[in-house]
């Protein structure tokens, strides 16, 4: 039932109450626009609420009387909107308005709106919207990656939660750019940054500093599988092992009772590419029957030629069909350790899938390569086809250069086409307008992963569930007063008949918002003293209007104002504003699907040291979190010329080591809602 029949229908129900008004109340059956109560004008002018900036003042558009429902209407601008609501912010605003409506017409009822809806809806979470404004469904099926090495799990985090994360811009082709000769202005297309630099910060390389070091290790340390459309990984090595290369020292196939044969369109390596070139249709891919027998199995190795001890990012590649394994297992040997990983191939085909980063050691092919043999837990078909290690340069052509910049620093639409992503996706404007295309491939991208899934059922794709999109921005703007500029949200609710993909409310991306925006601002303001909570805009902005699944722009700061840029420089108060975002999505995960209350992840242990053969270290008080204390630590060691192993789960905050081998410790703190991001002493 849409919102306009539900007004309908309380209308009509509203009619019985006209036998009860008085006959002067009969008169009041037109628009009073021109006529609003000066008490209630003067109200609206002088109301206050957290997200209502000091220099904006509220204002009531209307107030009528509708002569069918026998009710008052007054609307309020935008402005009025823009507050933080709570569930009890509805009530209290009646209350105040209601004895100032003139007394002949306050025994009617009434309704107060903004941005086009009742503000009983604007609520969190409301129950009086036409359609659910909750998740209508909750997946439970086999996560698309799983750590089979972690030796813990969590039972209130985001285990198997799959999201969307995306940090701002990047640097892109820019078409538009012109330049004077003579008294002509001529084109003059270039590789741009789509922000300045500002206060010795660019926005640009600002977010990823936030989001990739901070953010997603923490939504992933909760047991969430993030995907992201811009480039994670800032090593600039970037090593392709892949099928169609024929060389036997990096790329070996070994038959057992089945054999690998080929699949159809798969990834090529290739050093450039050009607008509307699909690296992953150049080549072929590989694929064999599974087996549950553990005797005569198929497997590729995939070696890297390692020329220096680097961390690098590790990403796989395999086709996806509808008899795929949901239980393809990977093993990353890394400097002589084994991880192993369960990939559910029945998605995600035909991309980079992002596994990890670890270390790999130069010279060493059987500690550093990866694996992949055909013994699965349900038989299904196994794919395969390259596996990239590290981030690269960025190595598509626009003009005649490329960008000379890391992928890591370039924007969505790049990283987007060397994933695979068609170029009706990553570029709509047929290679005109870069810029455009870039902030548009960041949501296009996600939904085109989410096709086919329980949360974008009707939509072609990768099947992936991908369940929310949360980017990360910085905004522009300079405090009057010289203090905090703070943190902004953007949800799009007035599109797509107010409906997300699967079916419920759109207002639900105002409810991420919501999340998202009061914990930066509340956690903020706790850490740092002051902190301002800005508007909560509903408007439409592409990251917020194309998404098939609650979506929000959360811009965390202003890199324009030097207060809010000072506050940012530093790494500690990076990882806050990280660790609120990461709350605020937790929260929304939790109440959208009526889970109950979560718990956050522990903060990282302190006073890490080691003496006389023990470790010890302190465990951390959350402040802000009661129910982010540690129940157990893991301990994970690097011995000399090794990766870190994948540790060993302990219930103290001390563990016995004999460090002669060991070159360095990394600590989690553990409990049911996740892992802290680790704390590191170097031993050797």
């Amino acid at each position: 039932m849409r919102l306009e029949r539900c007004v309908h229908i309380l209308a009509v129900l509203a009619l019985t109450l006209c036998a009860s008004i008085p006959a002067s109340s009969s008169a009041l059956g037109v628009s009073m626009g021109d006529s609003i109560p000066q008490s209630v004008a003067d109200w609206a002018a002088a109301y206050r609420a957290p997200g209502i900036l000091e220099r904006e003042r509220c204002a009531v558009r209307s107030y009528v009387y509708d002569s069918v429902a026998c009710r008052i209407f007054i609307d309020m601008n935008d402005i009025f909107g823009s507050q933080q609501w709570r569930r009890t912010t509805p009530e209290l605003i009646y209350s105040q308005v209601r004895p100032l409506i003139p007394e002949d017409q306050r025994h009617l009822p009434l309704t107060i709106r903004t941005l086009g809806y009742p503000i009983e809806q604007l609520a969190p979470y409301s129950a009086l919207d036409s359609v659910p404004r909750l998740h209508t469904i909750d997946y439970k099926g086999v996560p698309w990656i799983r750590n089979l090495s972690r030796p813990y799990s969590f039972q209130f985090g985001l285990a198997n939660r799959h999201l969307v994360v995306s940090a701002s811009h990047g640097k892109y082709w820019n078409t538009k750019r012109t330049t004077k000769k003579g008294r002509k202005t001529i084109p003059d297309p270039q590789w741009d940054w789509q922000r300045p630099l500002l206060n010795d910060v660019r926005e640009d390389l600002l977010t990823p500093s936030i989001t990739n070091e901070f953010l997603i290790p923490m939504l992933e340390n909760a047991g969430a599988i993030v995907w992201t459309p811009r480039e994670r990984c800032a090593s600039t090595t970037e090593l392709i092992v892949d099928n169609d290369i024929s060389d036997s020292q990096h790329y070996i196939e070994v038959n057992g009772s089945q054999q690998w044969q080929d699949a159809g369109e798969g990834f090529a390596p290739i050093s450039t590419i050009v607008h509307g070139l699909n690296p992953f249709t150049l080549g072929t891919a590989r694929v064999i029957a599974g087996t549950k027998s553990a005797t005569a199995t198929s497997q590729i190795t995939w070696f890297p030629e390692v020329t220096e001890n680097e961390r690098l990012a590790v990403y796989v590649s395999y086709k996806s069909f509808p008899e795929s394994t949901e239980n393809a297992v990977y093993l990353v040997r890394h400097a002589g350790v084994d991880t192993y990983f369960s990939v559910n191939q029945r998605m995600g085909g035909s991309t980079w899938v992002y596994l990890g980063e670890f270390l790999f050691t130069a010279g060493e092919p059987m500690k550093n390569c990866v694996v992949l043999t055909n013994k699965n837990s349900d038989g299904g078909l196994v794919s395969a086809d390259a596996v990239r290690f590290g981030g690269g340069w960025g190595n598509t052509v626009r003009g005649i250069d490329i960008s000379g910049e890391p992928r890591y620093n370039e924007g969505a639409r790049y990283s987007m086409q060397w994933a695979g992503i068609p170029d009706s996706i990553y570029s709509l404007y047929q290679g005109e307008d870069d810029y455009k295309d870039d902030i548009n491939v960041r949501s296009l991208a996600a939904n085109l992963m989410a096709g086919g899934s329980v949360y974008n059922p009707d939509a072609p794709g990768k099947g992936v569930p991908l369940e929310l999109c949360v980017a990360t921005h910085t905004d522009a703007g300079v405090a009057a007063n010289g203090g905090i500029m703070g943190s902004l949200g953007i949800a799009t609710t007035h599109f797509n008949d107010g409906l997300l993909a699967e079916g419920c409310s759109r207002l639900l991306s105002r409810d991420l918002a919501e999340e998202v925006l009061s914990s930066v601002s509340a956690d903020m303001e706790q850490i740092n003293g002051v902190w301002q909570r800005r508007q909560l805009w509903d408007r439409n902005y592409s990251e917020t209007r194309l998404p098939a699944m609650p979506s929000t722009i959360i811009e965390m700061l202003s890199h324009e104002n030097p207060a809010d840029v000072e506050f940012i420089t530093d790494s500690l108060n990076r990882f806050h504003m990280a660790r609120a975002i990461y709350k605020g999505i937790l929260r929304f995960v939790y109440r959208s699907h009526s889970l109950g209350n979560p718990i956050v992840q522990p903060l990282p242990v302190s006073n890490l040291k080691y003496e006389k053969g023990m470790l010890s270290w302190q465990p951390a008080t959350d402040p802000l979190e009661p129910s982010a204390a540690p129940t157990h630590y893991l301990v994970q060691l690097a011995r000399q010329g090794c990766d870190y192993d994948n540790g060993t789960l302990i219930a103290t905050p001390a563990a016995k080591i004999k460090a002669a081998d060991v070159a360095s410790v990394r600590i989690y703190a553990i409990n049911a809602g996740g892992a802290s991001l680790p704390t590191i002493l170097e031993l050797q």
